[in-house]
């Protein structure tokens, strides 16, 4: 990961706990585990539906910075992102959809999770 790219994500990553209640609100995909966790795979829904690019400053970005975190997303597999975001921050993820990933491309350091696993 490119170093802007890095400090992007440093700053989304350190004001994303706050957040939660908007991403309740704008954003709830029917494959989240639990409606107060958060996964890679959300994070990449997110950034392709440019939360980050419109809604920069609720995250403490600039537009730049919204945009660049969106072009990681496009510009890898997300199994790759999987991987490279549980290897930064490990605390701030709680698992990802196995149904919608390829498992054998992820790390056994990341947690995942099946369709029974659903809180309704």
């Amino acid at each position: 990961m490119e170093d802007e790219v890095k400090e992007a994500f440093d700053r989304l990553m350190s004001n994303i706990e706050n957040k939660r209640d908007f991403l309740q609100e704008s954003f709830s995909p029917s494959y989240k585990k639990s409606k107060l966790e958060l996964s890679v795979y959300e994070l990449a829904d997110l950034a392709g539906l440019r939360i980050f690019n419109t809604n920069y400053d609720k995250f403490n970005l600039t537009k730049k910075k919204g945009q660049l975190i969106r072009a990681y997303f496009q510009g890898n597999i997300i199994e790759k992102s999987i991987n490279e975001l549980y290897d930064l921050y490990p605390d701030i993820f709680s698992g990802e959809p196995r149904w919608r990933i390829d498992p054998s491309l992820i790390g056994s350091h990341v947690p995942t999770y099946d369709e029974t696993e659903i809180e309704n």
